[in-house]
């Protein structure tokens, strides 16, 4: 999944800015909690595991070496959803 703000349209973002992320979902919770982990003894944590509101579920986020976010989600059902929508 991509997120970038409409505010954001048009104008070069260069990095992944200011709130543009990368997004992966993963199976179970505990890999969020897993990822933070291995995150954090690395030092590339960018947000601590939380539960926020329906629809987007429990998160961590990490930095790649160029610096982007990468947010690591359980329970978005974003899988979920593309695989009915596009089910053949």
């Amino acid at each position: 999944m991509l997120v970038s703000f409409d505010k954001d349209k048009g104008g070069q973002l260069g990095l992944l800015h200011p709130f543009a992320h990368i997004g992966i979902e993963v199976p179970d919770r505990s890999d969020v909690d897993d990822i933070a982990e291995r995150a954090r003894e690395l030092g590339c944590l960018h947000w601590e595991p939380r539960q926020m509101p329906r629809p987007v579920g429990y998160i961590c986020a990490v930095k790649d070496p160029d610096g982007n976010v990468i947010e690591i989600s359980h329970d978005q059902q974003v899988f979920d959803t593309v695989r009915r929508l596009w089910a053949s």
